[in-house]
C-alpha cells in the first residue's frame, strides 16, 4: 500500500507543472501566441490552443493511472516542441540568458526522460 501512496505522490508531483503550465497559457494565451510568434513556432494560434491541451490533459492522465501512457505521450508531444522553439541556448549571445535557457533545456529533457518511464512503467505495472 505505501509504494502505491508514493507512486501517486510522485506522478501527481511531476505532473503539476504540466497542468500549472497549461492553465498558465489559458490565463495569457495572447501572452503565450506572441511568445510562440517570436520564438518561431509554426501556427502559434494553433500550438498554443494544443499544447495547452497536451500539458493539461497530459498531466491529468498522468495522475490517473489508468491514462498515465495516454498522458506521458502528450507531455512528450509537449516538451518535445517546447524544448527545441523555446529554449534555443546555442542561438543566445548573452552569457546569462545563455545558461539560463540551456538549464531550461536541460530541464525539459529531463522532464522528457520521466515521462518515458512513465509511459514503459505503465505496461509492467498490470
Amino acid at each position: 500500500m505505501t509504494i502505491l501512496i508514493l507512486l501517486l505522490t510522485g506522478r501527481i508531483f511531476f505532473a503539476v507543472i504540466f497542468i500549472f503550465s497549461g492553465l498558465t497559457q489559458v490565463i495569457n494565451y495572447k501572452g503565450t501566441v506572441q511568445f510562440m510568434s517570436t520564438s518561431g513556432v509554426p501556427f502559434p494560434k494553433f500550438s498554443a490552443i494544443a499544447s495547452t491541451l497536451m500539458a493539461v490533459a497530459g498531466g491529468i492522465g498522468i495522475v490517473f493511472y489508468a491514462y498515465s501512457l495516454y498522458g506521458s505521450i502528450m507531455i512528450i508531444l509537449f516538451l518535445l516542441p517546447a524544448t527545441f522553439f523555446g529554449h534555443k541556448f546555442w542561438g543566445v549571445k548573452d552569457k546569462k540568458e545563455k545558461t539560463n535557457q540551456m538549464q531550461h533545456f536541460m530541464k525539459n529533457i529531463s522532464l522528457i526522460g520521466g515521462a518515458i518511464i512513465i509511459a514503459l512503467a505503465s505496461f509492467y505495472d498490470k
